[in-house]
Protein backbone atom coordinates (compact mmCIF):
# COMPACT_ATOMS: atom_id res chain seq x y z
CA UNK A 1 0.00 0.00 0.00
CA UNK A 2 2.44 2.46 1.05
CA UNK A 3 4.88 1.25 -2.30
CA UNK A 4 1.94 2.23 -4.65
CA UNK A 5 1.47 5.93 -2.50
CA UNK A 6 5.07 6.51 -3.42
CA UNK A 7 5.09 5.34 -7.03
CA UNK A 8 2.15 7.57 -7.39
CA UNK A 9 3.66 10.52 -5.70
CA UNK A 10 6.73 9.77 -8.01
CA UNK A 11 4.47 9.30 -11.75
CA UNK A 12 2.38 12.70 -10.30
CA UNK A 13 5.92 14.85 -9.75
CA UNK A 14 7.62 13.27 -13.05
CA UNK A 15 4.18 14.85 -14.84
CA UNK A 16 4.79 18.12 -13.29
CA UNK A 17 8.04 18.10 -13.91
CA UNK A 18 7.76 17.47 -17.91
CA UNK A 19 5.10 20.52 -18.06
CA UNK A 20 7.05 22.67 -16.60
CA UNK A 21 10.31 22.15 -19.31
CA UNK A 22 7.35 22.09 -21.64
CA UNK A 23 6.28 25.57 -21.06
CA UNK A 24 9.74 27.14 -20.62
CA UNK A 25 11.17 25.57 -23.89
CA UNK A 26 8.27 26.84 -25.63
CA UNK A 27 8.85 30.56 -24.74
CA UNK A 28 12.59 30.25 -25.40
CA UNK A 29 12.22 28.94 -28.99
CA UNK A 30 8.52 31.50 -29.72
CA UNK A 31 9.85 34.72 -28.19
CA UNK A 32 8.08 36.81 -25.95
CA UNK A 33 4.12 35.85 -24.51
CA UNK A 34 2.05 38.17 -26.52
CA UNK A 35 0.90 41.57 -25.43
CA UNK A 36 -2.72 41.96 -23.61
CA UNK A 37 -5.13 43.60 -27.22
CA UNK A 38 -6.00 46.08 -24.31
CA UNK A 39 -5.13 49.50 -25.52
CA UNK A 40 -4.66 52.13 -22.53
CA UNK A 41 -6.10 55.58 -22.72
CA UNK A 42 -2.92 58.35 -24.12
CA UNK A 43 -1.90 60.47 -21.05
CA UNK A 44 0.02 63.63 -20.84
CA UNK A 45 3.01 62.01 -20.04
CA UNK A 46 2.79 59.71 -22.90
CA UNK A 47 1.51 62.53 -25.69
CA UNK A 48 5.12 64.64 -24.26
CA UNK A 49 7.19 61.84 -24.82
CA UNK A 50 5.84 61.22 -28.32
CA UNK A 51 6.51 64.85 -28.95
CA UNK A 52 9.97 64.50 -27.55
CA UNK A 53 10.59 61.57 -29.58
CA UNK A 54 9.99 63.56 -32.78
CA UNK A 55 11.77 66.24 -31.78
CA UNK A 56 14.64 64.69 -30.90
CA UNK A 57 14.38 62.44 -34.59
CA UNK A 58 14.03 66.29 -36.18
CA UNK A 59 17.23 67.28 -33.84
CA UNK A 60 18.97 64.40 -35.47
CA UNK A 61 18.98 65.83 -38.74
CA UNK A 62 22.03 67.48 -40.21
CA UNK A 63 22.06 71.43 -39.85
CA UNK A 64 21.75 72.05 -43.59
CA UNK A 65 18.69 69.93 -43.36
CA UNK A 66 17.07 71.55 -40.26
CA UNK A 67 17.52 74.48 -41.91
CA UNK A 68 15.60 73.80 -44.90
CA UNK A 69 12.94 72.13 -42.84
CA UNK A 70 12.72 75.32 -41.07
CA UNK A 71 12.73 77.95 -44.16
CA UNK A 72 10.24 75.65 -46.10
CA UNK A 73 7.98 75.92 -42.51
CA UNK A 74 7.66 79.35 -42.81
CA UNK A 75 7.18 80.12 -46.88
CA UNK A 76 4.18 81.96 -47.51
CA UNK A 77 1.13 80.80 -50.20
CA UNK A 78 1.72 81.85 -53.75
CA UNK A 79 -0.84 84.82 -54.84
CA UNK A 80 -3.44 84.02 -56.15
CA UNK A 81 -6.27 86.34 -57.94
CA UNK A 82 -9.83 85.39 -59.01
CA UNK A 83 -10.95 87.94 -61.76
CA UNK A 84 -14.55 89.47 -61.99
CA UNK A 85 -14.32 89.75 -65.92
CA UNK A 86 -12.24 89.42 -68.39
CA UNK A 87 -8.88 91.00 -69.66
CA UNK A 88 -7.90 91.33 -73.16
CA UNK A 89 -4.55 92.62 -72.45
CA UNK A 90 -3.42 89.55 -69.23
CA UNK A 91 -5.05 86.71 -70.10
CA UNK A 92 -2.59 83.85 -68.40
CA UNK A 93 -3.17 83.15 -64.98
CA UNK A 94 0.58 82.98 -64.30
CA UNK A 95 0.39 86.17 -65.33
CA UNK A 96 -1.86 87.75 -62.94
CA UNK A 97 -0.60 85.91 -60.00
CA UNK A 98 3.13 87.16 -60.86
CA UNK A 99 1.92 90.47 -61.24
CA UNK A 100 -0.27 90.01 -57.89
CA UNK A 101 2.93 89.08 -56.06
CA UNK A 102 4.03 92.90 -55.75
CA UNK A 103 0.45 93.95 -54.21
CA UNK A 104 0.67 95.07 -50.51
CA UNK A 105 0.28 91.42 -48.99
CA UNK A 106 -3.67 92.33 -47.91
CA UNK A 107 -4.29 92.33 -51.88
CA UNK A 108 -2.77 89.44 -52.80
CA UNK A 109 -5.62 87.21 -52.69
CA UNK A 110 -8.53 89.46 -53.47
CA UNK A 111 -11.00 89.16 -56.14
CA UNK A 112 -10.20 91.98 -59.16
CA UNK A 113 -13.58 93.54 -61.33
CA UNK A 114 -12.93 95.11 -64.17
CA UNK A 115 -14.21 98.65 -64.30
CA UNK A 116 -13.34 99.38 -67.78
CA UNK A 117 -12.79 98.51 -71.18
CA UNK A 118 -11.66 99.99 -74.30
CA UNK A 119 -13.04 96.83 -76.03
CA UNK A 120 -16.36 97.50 -74.25
CA UNK A 121 -16.50 101.05 -73.62
CA UNK A 122 -14.79 102.93 -75.55
CA UNK A 123 -11.95 105.19 -75.91
CA UNK A 124 -13.10 107.67 -73.48
CA UNK A 125 -10.58 108.45 -70.06
CA UNK A 126 -13.68 110.80 -69.11
CA UNK A 127 -16.05 107.14 -69.07
CA UNK A 128 -12.67 105.62 -67.22
CA UNK A 129 -12.37 107.85 -64.59
CA UNK A 130 -16.31 107.96 -63.46
CA UNK A 131 -16.03 104.13 -63.37
CA UNK A 132 -13.23 104.30 -61.27
CA UNK A 133 -14.24 106.96 -59.03
CA UNK A 134 -14.37 106.24 -55.41
CA UNK A 135 -12.27 102.76 -56.28
CA UNK A 136 -8.89 102.38 -53.91
CA UNK A 137 -6.54 100.13 -54.93
CA UNK A 138 -7.28 100.76 -58.49
CA UNK A 139 -5.10 98.73 -61.81
CA UNK A 140 -4.52 100.19 -64.35
CA UNK A 141 -3.32 98.03 -67.75
CA UNK A 142 -2.46 99.44 -71.07
CA UNK A 143 -0.67 97.67 -74.39
CA UNK A 144 0.42 99.72 -76.82
CA UNK A 145 0.33 98.87 -80.53
CA UNK A 146 3.89 97.07 -80.42
CA UNK A 147 1.82 94.85 -77.96
CA UNK A 148 4.25 96.17 -75.28
CA UNK A 149 2.17 95.65 -71.93
CA UNK A 150 2.49 97.75 -68.93
CA UNK A 151 0.48 99.46 -66.40
CA UNK A 152 0.22 101.34 -62.47
CA UNK A 153 -0.99 99.81 -59.10
CA UNK A 154 -2.73 102.74 -57.45
CA UNK A 155 -3.57 103.68 -54.07
CA UNK A 156 -5.23 107.21 -54.43
CA UNK A 157 -8.69 107.71 -55.47
CA UNK A 158 -8.33 109.48 -59.15
CA UNK A 159 -11.22 111.36 -58.54
CA UNK A 160 -9.49 113.48 -55.79
CA UNK A 161 -6.61 113.78 -57.83
CA UNK A 162 -5.41 117.27 -59.83
CA UNK A 163 -2.87 118.69 -61.69
CA UNK A 164 -1.83 120.35 -58.38
CA UNK A 165 -2.42 117.70 -55.67
CA UNK A 166 -1.58 114.59 -56.49
CA UNK A 167 -3.06 111.13 -54.57
CA UNK A 168 -1.79 107.92 -53.42
CA UNK A 169 0.67 106.37 -51.72
CA UNK A 170 4.29 104.62 -51.13
CA UNK A 171 2.50 101.51 -52.41
CA UNK A 172 2.14 102.94 -55.58
CA UNK A 173 4.01 101.26 -58.15
CA UNK A 174 4.58 100.65 -62.06
CA UNK A 175 5.21 97.57 -64.16
CA UNK A 176 5.26 95.98 -67.31
CA UNK A 177 5.96 92.69 -68.56
CA UNK A 178 9.43 91.85 -70.17
CA UNK A 179 9.50 89.95 -73.58
CA UNK A 180 9.28 86.64 -71.75
CA UNK A 181 6.19 87.39 -69.71
CA UNK A 182 7.76 88.04 -66.53
CA UNK A 183 6.94 91.01 -64.21
CA UNK A 184 9.33 93.76 -63.83
CA UNK A 185 8.06 95.85 -61.06
CA UNK A 186 9.15 99.36 -59.96
CA UNK A 187 7.98 100.62 -56.19
CA UNK A 188 8.24 104.23 -54.93
CA UNK A 189 11.97 105.68 -54.94
CA UNK A 190 10.71 108.10 -52.52
CA UNK A 191 12.21 111.14 -54.58
CA UNK A 192 8.74 112.76 -54.91
CA UNK A 193 5.22 112.40 -54.09
CA UNK A 194 3.71 112.28 -57.42
CA UNK A 195 1.99 109.20 -57.50
CA UNK A 196 -1.30 110.21 -59.51
CA UNK A 197 -2.13 113.32 -60.97
CA UNK A 198 -5.54 114.06 -63.63
CA UNK A 199 -6.37 116.96 -65.54
CA UNK A 200 -8.99 117.70 -68.08
CA UNK A 201 -6.57 116.52 -71.05
CA UNK A 202 -4.60 113.32 -69.77
CA UNK A 203 -3.80 111.18 -66.20
CA UNK A 204 -0.50 110.84 -65.46
CA UNK A 205 1.50 108.00 -63.11
CA UNK A 206 4.88 109.13 -61.36
CA UNK A 207 6.71 112.52 -62.60
CA UNK A 208 10.23 113.49 -62.93
CA UNK A 209 12.15 115.70 -65.07
CA UNK A 210 12.59 113.27 -68.12
CA UNK A 211 8.91 112.84 -67.73
CA UNK A 212 5.89 110.59 -66.39
CA UNK A 213 5.60 107.01 -65.99
CA UNK A 214 2.97 106.83 -67.83
CA UNK A 215 0.61 109.71 -69.08
CA UNK A 216 -2.37 108.91 -71.47
CA UNK A 217 -4.56 111.45 -73.31
CA UNK A 218 -8.17 112.33 -72.76
CA UNK A 219 -8.93 109.78 -76.04
CA UNK A 220 -7.11 107.37 -74.45
CA UNK A 221 -5.22 106.59 -77.93
CA UNK A 222 -1.67 108.35 -77.16
CA UNK A 223 0.62 108.58 -74.34
CA UNK A 224 4.44 108.83 -73.45
CA UNK A 225 6.32 107.01 -70.95
CA UNK A 226 9.82 107.82 -69.87
CA UNK A 227 12.11 107.43 -67.05
CA UNK A 228 10.55 108.35 -63.87
CA UNK A 229 11.88 109.98 -60.93
CA UNK A 230 8.66 108.89 -58.63
CA UNK A 231 9.44 104.97 -59.41
CA UNK A 232 12.98 105.13 -61.01
CA UNK A 233 11.33 103.55 -63.80
CA UNK A 234 12.81 103.25 -67.34
CA UNK A 235 10.72 103.16 -70.51
CA UNK A 236 7.47 101.14 -69.88
CA UNK A 237 6.28 101.11 -73.47
CA UNK A 238 7.61 100.14 -76.51
CA UNK A 239 8.90 103.62 -77.35
CA UNK A 240 8.21 107.13 -75.36
CA UNK A 241 5.70 107.77 -77.68
CA UNK A 242 3.25 105.13 -78.13
CA UNK A 243 -0.15 104.44 -79.23
CA UNK A 244 -2.84 102.74 -77.41
CA UNK A 245 -4.06 99.62 -78.28
CA UNK A 246 -6.12 98.30 -75.08
CA UNK A 247 -6.80 100.53 -72.07
CA UNK A 248 -8.06 98.68 -69.07
CA UNK A 249 -9.12 99.56 -65.17
CA UNK A 250 -9.78 96.91 -62.59
CA UNK A 251 -10.62 97.28 -58.63
CA UNK A 252 -8.13 95.44 -56.24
Amino acid sequence: MIAALIVSLLLGLQLLFMLLSYRFFRNVRGGQPKQSTVQQRPTARNQNATVGSDASSASALPIAAQASLLSTAHIAPEAKVKLNGESSIVSAESDWNDLALAFPSRFQMSTLTRLFSTEVDGFSLAHMCVNLRGTVPSLLLFEDSNHARFGAFCMGDWSKASELKSTGTGENFVFKFDNDGKVQTYPWSRTNKSYQIKTRNYIAVGTGPEGNAIRIDSELLHGTSSYCETFTSPTLSSNKEFECLHAEAWKV
